[in-house]
């Protein structure tokens, strides 16, 4: 029964027609049988997208993809994750949408990156030609490489990746070399034919492992550090990680072994932590946010994600607060009939039924 933590939190959503204990066996077959459940992330992505273009009239809509690994381990079996998340700099909304087990310890290959990208790629193509959206991918050093990055851009995505300090620019120069020369906040820029480096010396390195900043860009029009401060967004995932594992639904601490059964787990929480991140991001423009004194940097007092959390928990305890809940779906508007398609019909009956959809 140790592999419960996670599994009996999703059969809580399952109806309360028979134990969990019955509801925690049936998830159990149902994960014995390797399914593609990667439908559930374009599910929200899709859903996400059609809500934010309807209540703003902003053309082309600006939004990121955040792409990262976190690992963690289970005695000697290494978990290597590898998520695209989206992050909506309007809202300030961050969820995930898609998620690939790597398998063992190490980066992650080009291969592996378009694999997970390709299924969120078909989805924003079309509103990229349209120009009704404009996206942002923002990596870490290592989601960089020629291949990589021509990928992206045939795709229609622009970028702001992170680079190492032995990347070479087209002279043969390399950056660390350029770095040495740079005073604390000052920047260095290098510009090519339709695409630039953006080297900085960073004002304050405590806490950080370097204080070498330097980004590749398609953008020819912002600044410098308009540049700069879209890619600090990349710390938005860190964040999602964080509300998966100890702020959650302590993902960390499955029993589970096989990657596509952590996989097909880690869609059943994407869902609910859209569900959490959208109530989180309604109750907020119903009553506002609450932040600390300036003095204290001004951060929420609470998150999105914790806010949706706690709500749901509260109908548990008090339905009257049902009626709230139903209120704010109805203001998004999903087409929950469509989850039918994506979960087993077992599942998609039961989250009906007990009115998590």
């Amino acid at each position: 029964m140790a592999n419960s933590i996670n599994l009996m939190k999703i059969a809580t959503f399952m109806g309360k027609d028979t134990k969990n204990e019955s509801e925690y066996r049936k998830i159990q077959r149902f994960l014995s049988r390797k399914k593609d459940l990667s439908g559930i992330g374009i599910f929200c992505l899709e859903r996400y997208i059609k809500e934010a273009l309807k209540s703003s009239s902003k053309r082309p809509y600006e939004l990121y993809l955040l792409i990262d690994r976190v690992e963690w381990g289970l005695g000697q079996k290494m978990h290597n994750n590898l998520f695209i998340t989206l992050y909506d700099p309007a809202r300030d909304v961050n969820f995930p949408v898609q998620v690939k087990d790597l398998g063992s310890k190490g980066n992650s290959s080009t291969g592996d990156r378009k694999e997970v990208l390709e299924k969120v790629v078909k989805v924003l193509r079309p509103m990229m030609k349209r120009e009704e959206i404009k996206v942002k991918v923002l990596g870490d050093r290592e989601f960089i490489g020629e291949e990589w990055e021509e990928y992206l851009g045939l795709n229609y995505f622009d970028y702001i990746l992170r680079l190492r300090r032995n990347y070479r620019l087209p002279d043969g120069r390399v950056l660390g070399d350029e770095f040495e020369g740079l005073g604390v906040g000052m920047i260095k820029e290098y510009c090519y034919d339709g695409w630039r480096v953006i080297m900085k010396r960073l004002e304050d390195c405590r806490g950080r492992r370097d204080e070498f900043l330097a980004v590749v860009t398609l953008d020819m029009e912002l600044s410098s550090e308009e540049v700069l401060e879209r890619f600090r967004k990349r710390w938005n995932i860190e964040r999602t990680f964080f509300n998966l594992n100890t702020n959650g639904f302590d993902i960390k601490r499955t029993r589970l072994k096989e990657e596509y059964k952590i996989e097909m787990v880690t869609y059943f929480l994407m869902f609910n932590y859209f569900v959490y991140i959208i109530l989180g991001s309604m109750l907020e423009e119903e009553e506002g946010v609450k932040r600390q004194s300036e003095e204290h940097g001004g951060y929420r007092r609470e998150s999105q994600f914790l806010k949706g959390l706690r709500f749901v928990f509260e109908i548990l305890r008090w339905p009257e607060k049902l009626l709230k809940y139903i209120e704010l779906s109805k203001r998004f508007d999903f087409n929950m009939f469509k989850i039918l398609n994506i979960f087993p019909e077992w599942i998609g009956l039961k989250l009906f039924h007990s009115g998590v959809v």
